[in-house]
């Protein structure tokens, strides 16, 4: 804000709402102090629609200027008969155009909206992280899982082969290490046409965490082998890959920390081909307990990143970085509740065009 007459800190903002019975008045607020201010609207909750606000700052003069903005607010519907899970995640695995779900130790068929349990494995470990993926390159998603075991002392890694009927096997000799307190991304780090695995975790027993991060290459039939590609290892992480640098292939981003007791790290890992990930600088905030998501929010053709976590400090955080086309990133200000043991996706909720 600014005015020529009245010194800023004195500029009085107010917002209205074209539709009370869903943002009322009182539901728009404003924070801070002189420039720097924040606005907050908050919707009645269970209900939906457009409404349009409008934000009015006055000055000692009593002269005003006016802005407006639409803001589409919808509603969400649990699925009934779907237990708590640690983790879940979408795939279509039977091929009928909706999407399933992969979730603690469970697997669902979507129907129209109506879920079955097509697999069942002990639906309580924890430190859980799952993922969609052709592995045997047969054009069915299979389904890869690490978390603890029963005992809640032993990592697994289990990789579920689909045979294309929605019956799932699992794979005994895949070549993946077992890890827990982890996360998964899969994608063509090699460029040669299958999907490999980075595994980022746990390996060793609940309470001598020793994190490792390892690619692996597919070698066909939903088999995998080590790279040997070093890169931080870490626990209570996340992990995230796509083309940062619009160059083709695909670049890594790693949060998380070094081991139970160690600082919060966030790297920024270029792959410059034939095998070779170069850390480059980066602006994202160091975090663990945490979550990372990669999309295009503000449509200018490059990938930005959404993350949530836990600062070394104990700080909850969240947050919008944009990738300003060569895989560095600055801060997009967007105002997120800070959440930790907790996961952000992007999505286009009310099918504006705009990912939120």
């Amino acid at each position: 804000m600014f005015d020529e007459e009245t010194p800023v800190e004195s500029l009085i903002a107010a917002g209205s709402s074209s539709d009370p019975a869903l943002v009322p008045h009182t539901n728009i607020a404003f924070a801070g102090s002189g420039a720097n201010r924040t606005l907050t609207v908050t919707p009645v909750n269970g209900r939906s629609g457009t409404v349009t606000i409008t934000v009015r700052v006055t000055d000692a003069m009593g002269l005003h200027a006016e802005t407006e903005f639409d803001l589409v607010v919808q509603t969400f519907t649990a699925v009934p008969g779907l237990p708590p899970g640690l983790a879940a995640t979408w795939g279509d695995f039977d091929r009928d155009g909706d999407l399933d779900i992969a979730a603690t130790g469970i697997i669902y068929r979507n129907d129209g909206g109506s879920f079955s349990l097509v697999l069942s494995n002990d639906a309580r470990r924890g430190g859980v992280s799952l993922a969609w993926l052709d592995a045997d390159t047969d054009g069915d998603v299979d389904a890869i899982e690490t978390s603890w075991d029963s005992s809640g002392y032993g990592a697994t890694t289990f990789l579920r082969r689909n045979d294309g009927s929605g019956v799932f096997a699992s794979v005994t000799n895949s070549g993946l290490r077992d890890i827990a307190n982890g996360a998964v991304s899969c994608g063509d780090y090699d460029n040669d046409g299958d999907l490999d695995v980075i595994l980022v975790g746990d390996p060793d027993t609940y309470h001598e965490a020793n994190g490792v991060a390892e690619i692996y290459f597919n070698a066909g039939g939903g088999v995998f082998t080590n790279s040997g590609i070093v890169l931080p290892g870490t626990v209570a992480v996340a992990v995230v890959s796509g083309d940062l640098d619009n160059d083709g292939d695909l670049d890594i981003i790693i949060s998380g920390r070094t081991n139970s007791f160690g600082a919060a790290m966030t790297k920024v890992f270029r792959n410059d081909g034939g095998g070779v990930f170069t850390e480059i600088p980066s602006s994202i905030p160091a975090f663990r307990r945490c979550s990372l998501s990669l999309g295009d929010c503000d449509r200018d053709g490059d990938l930005d990143v959404a993350f949530t976590g836990i600062d070394s400090s104990g700080m909850m955080m969240a947050g919008v970085h944009l990738n300003t086309g060569d895989g560095t990133f600055t801060n997009g200000g967007a105002l997120l509740p800070a959440i930790v043991f907790g996961a952000i996706a992007w999505g286009d909720y009310d099918s504006d065009g705009l990912l939120i």
